[in-house]
């Protein structure tokens, strides 16, 4: 019994640690076009962040060559084109973590 105890409290402990190691991101990304090509946007939603890198459908995806390492106040956007390619992943890096999001 104590060994089942046990075992209930680490899983409950370990599934509330890594509850609080979720973060939230510091960018909303969209999708749109510009001038006949996908276009994504990058917006800051927090005070400052700091774009360190990017790769579009895991590196399969030419783009254009915005200035890299790119700082955002809040509400500012990036923009990125999008050449040959039907985006369907993007993974940014920022100074707050990296994230990867779903189209």
């Amino acid at each position: 019994m104590k060994i089942l105890i046990n075992t209930i409290l680490l899983t409950a402990f370990t599934l509330i640690s890594a509850c609080g190691q979720t973060e939230t991101s510091p960018i909303e990304v969209s999708l749109g076009e510009h001038i006949g090509f996908p276009a994504i946007y990058l917006e800051a939603v927090t005070d400052k962040v700091r774009i360190e890198g990017f790769e579009i459908n895991r590196g399969n995806c030419n783009h254009s060559s915005p200035q890299i390492p790119a700082d955002l106040i809040f509400g500012g956007r990036l923009e990125i084109l999008a050449f040959g390619c039907n985006v369907k992943e993007l993974s940014v890096n920022t100074n707050h973590g990296n994230f990867t999001y779903s189209f």
